[in-house]
């Protein structure tokens, strides 16, 4: 894991270095940098495969295309060996390189062969290649300065803000998507005017024309897969549906396990999805599991049930019993840390702190952990996949609350995306690809990458692997989400998983969010930051 970051058209060593230094948290273990006529390009790394001398950037053979990367490639061995095979020469054993050489042989298509997360920068002397994973789980940003000369680009917003030219101007529009929703309903805007995102499934080529930059983007995969790719939803029985399910979800657990001999850490908190994820990687895998639950008290609920997993798997166990002084102490670097604003809306933004205090925990004890981010949007997990109607009308609530000058684009929005009169079943489908859109990067996503790297923490998706999206996306919706009931096809496959662990009253567990895990400290209390280090460096634009 690492944090990325360039200036094209005006390149300047002072300002990466500063830049990099802004990312610092991301990687502890080394930086690198690269300055030539037309680019400059810095890296913070954090080591988790191969020895310190695959540093970045990574050259080819010839020295023509380097790269700066974040993220892991999970099917990298197997590209190798074709890589190998094509006559390609390696001189380390990351999967950095492979990239590489992968872009050497196919160009901007290499991303289709990607299997992973990943945000990474290409520079082969002509072009500079910026692409993110499918589903935005490791994040990249951009800005254009100085009338289209520079185009800078980095993993944190906080890197771009460094850079004295980028404005810190607020982007209204996004402010008040904030507003409604809870996050930016944007793939590619920002809280900052001038400051965007590379979309999730998309990758931008830039280059130099007469002083100025070209900016080009194309998006190589789908949101919604069915409408452009040709996977349907399949018309299948619930058994088919449960075990293809598992089959891809234990091939990822056994290769984002088994990708490197580290101790893996879990984020458990005893409810279906990190239990499921538990057994699956215990079973996947040899390589010691350390589970980690986070709690007010020894008899919280999470606490209670996640004691119980741990015992069945045979876990190193660990509990976190934090209390209100110490919310209070970590807070404000909590805000400083997730570089965006708390507001009320879909999610509650206090979920993602008890995800920060357990990462910096989790960090103490391992430097490769595990999650279930994605589960819930993949397979219905949330009350507004049962009650569809409902959330759209608190949605609209909300849109009512603003002024009518701030609302009118987001009304626009909100009819595209659940279009009157009001249908239940269009409007599930709805809920589904709008939170498994930038509900998910922009939200749960972002904050995870923010409050994990905060900590010098890589933290790893199994539910988000391509092929266990790619399987979720195709199953009907009876088996995922019904008015009666929520992820029946996980809930279907961990009655078969956890029988033979006497987990099975897991099953029936009412779903608590993670604000659940501290819900005896009063976080309420805690909006006396709200003012963050992202709202006082934004001004009106």
């Amino acid at each position: 894991m690492c944090g990325i970051c360039g200036i094209l058209g005006q390149p300047s060593e002072i300002m990466t270095k500063s830049m990099t230094q802004a990312m610092e948290r991301r990687g502890h273990d080394g930086e690198g940098f690269y300055l030539d006529s037309f680019i400059s390009v810095g890296v913070r790394r954090l080591q988790i495969t191969g020895p310190l001398e695959n540093d970045q950037p990574i050259w080819n053979e010839d020295h023509t295309i380097c790269i700066v990367f974040n993220g892991e490639i999970y099917n990298f061995r197997e590209l190798r060996i074709n890589l190998e095979s094509n006559g390609h020469v390696f001189r380390s054993s990351s999967d950095t390189e492979v990239i590489l050489h992968l872009y050497e042989d196919l160009g901007e298509d290499c991303v289709q062969y990607l299997k992973g997360m990943f945000a990474f920068a290409i520079w082969d002397g002509e072009k500079l290649f910026l692409a993110r994973d499918r589903m935005g789980i490791k994040p990249l940003f951009y800005a254009s300065v100085n009338d289209n000369q520079q185009l800078i680009f980095a993993s944190e917003i906080k890197a771009l803000l460094a850079h004295p030219d980028v404005s810190h101007a607020r982007h209204e529009p996004s402010w008040h998507e904030l507003s409604v929703f809870g996050y930016v309903l944007s793939e590619s805007d920002t809280l900052i005017e001038n400051i965007k995102q590379v979309r999730p499934g998309s990758e931008i080529t830039a280059t130099l024309h007469d002083g100025s930059i070209r900016i080009e983007e194309c998006i190589y995969a789908q949101k919604c897969p069915d409408q452009e790719t040709g996977i349907i939803r399949q018309e299948t029985s619930i058994g088919s549906s449960v075990d293809r399910f598992e089959n891809a979800l234990r091939e990822s657990c056994q290769r984002i396990m088994n990708q490197d001999d580290r101790p893996k850490g879990l984020y458990l908190s005893g409810g279906i999805d990190s239990s499921l994820i538990s057994v699956l990687c215990h079973e996947e895998s040899s390589i010691p599991i350390h589970t980690f639950t986070l709690g007010d008290s020894l008899e919280n609920d999470d606490v209670r049930y996640a004691r119980q997993v741990a015992t069945a798997i045979g876990s190193i166990h660990h509990e976190i019993i934090v209390c209100k002084d110490e919310c209070e102490r970590e807070y404000p670097t909590f805000l400083q840390a997730c570089e965006t604003a708390p507001s009320e809306g879909t999610f509650d933004m206090h979920g993602d702190f008890c995800f920060f205090l357990l990462s910096k925990y989790v960090s103490k004890h391992v430097k490769v952990a595990i999650c279930g981010e994605g589960a819930d949007e993949l397979t219905g997990g949330y009350w507004m996949h049962k009650w569809p109607l409902g959330y759209v009308d608190s949605l609209r609530e909300r849109l009512g609350r603003m002024g009518k000058k701030d609302v009118t684009m987001i009304e626009k929005e909100l009819e595209q995306w659940f279009a009157q009169p009001e249908d239940v079943d269009r409007y599930r489908q709805g809920v589904f690809d709008l939170l498994l859109g930038t509900g998910l990067s922009n939200y749960h996503l972002w904050a995870v990458d923010r409050a994990s790297m905060w900590h010098g923490l890589e933290v790893r998706v199994p539910y988000l692997y391509d092929p266990v999206v790619e399987v979720a996306r195709s199953l009907p919706m009876e088996h995922k989400a019904t008015r009666h009931t929520s992820k029946i096809v996980s809930r279907k496959l961990a009655n078969k998983i956890f029988e033979p662990y006497g987990l099975l009253h897991i099953i029936d567990r009412e779903k608590k969010a993670m604000p659940n895990a501290i819900e005896h400290l009063k976080l309420d209390q805690l909006d006396i930051y709200r003012e963050s280090s992202l709202l006082a460096q934004t001004r009106q634009g």
